[in-house]
């Protein structure tokens, strides 16, 4: 059985990309996408036990990113890294005897990660079984074993128009996983074998934008939960009041705007988007 492992990562050097393969403790086959660079090109280099191929892609958008190594894999399982996992010890060996041993049962294994950053802690599985709709919120799709051949066969991609570097700029993980579970089931085993930096991302970090991470909220509650999506919402900002305390008045409008957002593209998917998100944010920003 052999296993591809899916780095994504933006703005690096070949030198930078070398150092966070080592970082990610790593062996064997990985697959780095690269972004925001002048031009597509394609890079293989054989260091010591891993065989490193580099994409450099122009252009933003992490589930473009993961979309295009998964095409370009061709292992039997699959596993999506972001360029701050690294496994832990000899936790990578372990992980993938642990799938070779289950792989007839379950065709996508998730395992614990554990977060060294304490504002950002990750809720660790408990004991073995399957993942149920509603865990789907609590970690992202970094980490999981994906059986490759049952992605392909199924047309389970990361949607395009969703993620860091897109106008909804959060959600990805959640929605490429709830439409995986509609097919399939997701095997957790209690097994600690990452470790995740857990940096501030592009919707907590410094560079927060708040109107589009509501507007995003707005879209995506709209999409997965449909007529009850504002009860839902409701729930999220108790769940998070401190994190929206000084935009209250603001916030319900603006993911109003989102889940608008959400019916438009739906029915017109040829519409401007940029367009139409100026419009639709249009004096919120100022």
């Amino acid at each position: 059985m052999t296993f591809s492992y899916l780095i994504t990562t933006i703005d690096k050097t070949e030198e930078q990309i070398l150092s966070i393969v080592s970082k990610a403790n790593v062996k064997g086959i990985v697959f780095v996408g690269n972004q925001n660079s002048e031009s597509y090109s394609e890079k293989l280099i054989i260091d010591q036990n891993i065989e490193i191929h580099i994409f450099n892609i122009p252009g933003k958008g992490v589930s473009k990113n993961r979309n295009l190594l998964l095409s370009k894999a061709n292992s039997d399982y699959v596993t999506f890294l972001d360029d701050d996992v690294s496994f832990l010890n000899d936790s990578q060996r372990t992980m993938e005897e642990m799938v070779e041993h289950t792989s007839n049962k379950f065709d996508a294994h998730r395992f614990n990660s554990l977060s060294i950053n304490d504002r950002r802690p990750i809720k660790q599985i408990e004991k073995n079984g399957t993942v149920k709709m509603i865990e789907l919120r609590n970690f992202g799709v970094w980490g999981i074993y994906f059986n490759r051949t049952f992605l392909m066969k199924n047309s389970l991609f990361f949607d395009e128009n969703v993620g860091p570097g897109s106008i909804i700029n959060h959600g990805e993980d959640f929605l490429f996983m709830k439409d995986y579970l509609k097919k399939n089931k997701i095997y957790q085993h209690n097994y600690c074998g990452f470790s995740i930096e857990q940096k501030d991302s592009t919707w907590t970090g410094k560079n927060r934008d708040v109107i589009r991470e509501l507007f995003s909220h707005g879209f995506l509650y709209k999409r997965s939960f449909g007529f009850f999506w504002r009860q839902f919402l409701f729930v999220h900002f108790l769940k998070h009041k401190e994190l929206y305390k000084d935009y209250w008045k603001q916030k319900y409008k603006i993911c109003e705007k989102g889940a608008k957002y959400y019916l438009i593209t739906k029915k017109n998917k040829n519409i401007d988007k940029e367009h139409l998100y100026n419009e639709l944010t249009r004096g919120f920003y100022e």
